[in-house]
């Protein structure tokens, strides 16, 4: 008690105080630990103290529980909300094989939901990706990039510079969940800037240790091709379902347009 010698005085302790203290058993296997003190406590006095204690930790179970199934019932919501915008998206760009629409109406949608994306192709001997496309402002990024004093999303990227998750997104095509972004991107970046000037580079495009995101990968026809980077601060783990789902379907899309720009090229080398 050294550290607060106020402490016992402001708790009314003092050498005739006595306590009881009660543990029961709250949601999820956790303990609740009652404490009772004062200068007129007696041993006999703790069955009462238990049945006390009883209704208290009842009435915690019920708010819990309360709390619960409100929050799982705006999950729902949020969620039915989130897979009907998203089929919405799916739906739009399938009806198109050019790339610059899909990329602009996947990265104007997801923003009406408070989130960015950031598509990157892979080359198949390297491996290395390739910028296709993010929707950050592009006045937010330059005024980061002038921050960072370099362009901060080089238009190619060896695999090896990529951050950790990305390994398990397009070596093992897994999706990755990744609960602070911002920390994870600052990472990547004190490679080539200190970590001061990063912090605030990423700032600048609004990215703040509240920011979550998915490393989705894009896969069609039977192959990997590359990743869907979809970050924001609404963003949940339990959202995984629905964006493996949505990302799919962005992957047909984007597989469509591009063997339609290969087909449409080989046309005009043939004529």
């Amino acid at each position: 008690w050294k550290p607060y010698p106020d402490l016992l005085q402001h708790l009314k302790v003092s050498s005739t105080t006595s306590a009881i203290l009660i543990p029961q058993e709250i949601i999820d296997g956790r303990v609740a630990l009652f404490a009772v003190w004062g200068d007129q406590l007696f041993p006999s006095d703790i069955p009462a103290f238990r049945i006390f204690t009883g209704q208290v930790t009842s009435a915690i179970i019920k708010e819990q529980l309360h709390e619960a199934g409100e929050e799982k019932a705006n999950d729902l919501s949020r969620s039915n909300a989130m897979i009907e915008t998203l089929n919405l998206v799916a739906a739009t760009v399938s009806t198109t094989t050019d790339y610059d629409l899909i990329n602009k109406t996947l990265g104007n949608e997801l923003k009406k939901m408070g989130l960015n994306c950031m598509i990157i192709i892979q080359d198949k001997e390297t491996m290395d990706g390739h910028i296709q496309y993010y929707s950050i402002d592009s006045a937010l990024m330059r005024h980061a990039e002038r921050i960072a004093g370099h362009k901060i999303l080089e238009q190619r990227l060896e695999l090896s510079q990529w951050p950790a998750p990305f390994d398990d997104v397009i070596l093992k095509r897994k999706v990755v969940f990744i609960d602070d972004f911002f920390s994870l991107i600052t990472s990547f970046m004190t490679k080539v800037v200190p970590r001061p000037i990063a912090v605030r580079a990423l700032r600048a495009v609004k990215l703040s240790h509240e920011t979550k995101g998915f490393f989705l990968p894009l896969q069609a026809s039977g192959h990997g091709f590359g990743s869907l980077v979809i970050w924001g601060e609404t963003i949940k783990a339990s959202d995984e379902p629905t964006f493996k789902v949505f990302t799919k379907q962005i992957a047909i899309a984007l597989d469509n347009a591009r063997l339609f720009r290969a087909q449409s090229k080989q046309a005009i080398q043939l004529h």
